[in-house]
């Protein structure tokens, strides 16, 4: 019996990683523009500029940590200030902190955030090696540490958020 390899049907063309990776950040990049106006819009102004200045944040504690990260790896190389520039594009560590801003609900504290981009960007993923050697998904991962670590429950007041808690919701509704 022989065994034939070939690429799957709807393969077309051949993409590099960073091609897809590319492709991924803008559609991120898209629904992350979406969920900023939904949040301007049913939140109000506070929580709208919240939800662009916790994907900032997630992105340069990301990115600082990649380079710290590239600078240890490599601090006796002598190639180490072409490396940083590449591992800060190759390691995708910008698609982690995105996704992981947007697990994260938009009354999440700054430091939080910062925290778990750490925990994301150092211990899920340049622990075990980097893009593609990592175990977990790192952006679950920094979502599991931040929730079993920090309270990010909703604070009173907000309008549109259903914060009642219960086996079901039958209590509540009159």
């Amino acid at each position: 019996m022989a065994y034939i390899q070939s690429n799957a049907p709807y393969q077309r063309r051949k993409k590099s990683t960073l091609q897809i990776m590319i492709e991924l950040g803008i559609s991120l990049g898209i629904i992350w523009i979406l969920a900023v106006v939904m949040s301007f819009v049913k939140l109000g102004i506070k929580y709208g500029l919240q939800s662009i200045f916790l994907m900032l944040t997630s992105l340069g504690t990301t990115l600082v940590c990649d380079v710290i990260t590239t600078v240890l790896k490599n601090k006796k190389d002598a190639t180490l200030k072409q490396k940083i520039p590449y591992d800060l594009v190759h390691n995708y560590s910008w698609i982690t902190a995105m996704i992981f801003t947007f697990c994260c609900p938009v009354w999440t504290s700054y430091y939080v955030i910062i925290i778990g981009s750490i925990f994301a960007t150092v211990i899920a993923k340049n622990v075990f090696g980097g893009f593609g050697k990592n175990i977990f998904n790192p952006a679950a991962a920094g979502r599991l540490f931040v929730l079993l670590t920090f309270d990010t429950s909703a604070p009173a007041g907000i309008a549109g958020v259903d914060s009642s808690t219960g086996a079901t919701l039958t209590g509540v509704i009159q």
